[in-house]
């Protein structure tokens, strides 16, 4: 079992994750295409990050759920 501070960090860690997920997919976001294909290589690859952000940030939110249940 663990304790509260344990508990209290594993959500500040899961907390910082998401700040820094959303802080690139907020970049990958407002990249026009020429900068997409120039940092991603495709477009494809753009989006594939996007949604891969997208559900890194949907599981750290399910685990905070579950940590603060």
């Amino acid at each position: 079992m663990s304790t509260l501070a344990e508990i209290e960090a594993q959500i500040a860690e899961l907390e910082e994750a998401n700040e820094n997920l959303h802080d690139s997919l907020d970049s990958a976001e407002s990249m026009d295409d020429a900068e997409a294909i120039e940092f991603f290589g495709s477009l494809e690859e753009r989006d594939e990050a996007i949604e891969a952000w997208e559900a890194a940030i949907q599981s750290n939110l399910e685990q905070i759920a579950e940590l603060e249940g």
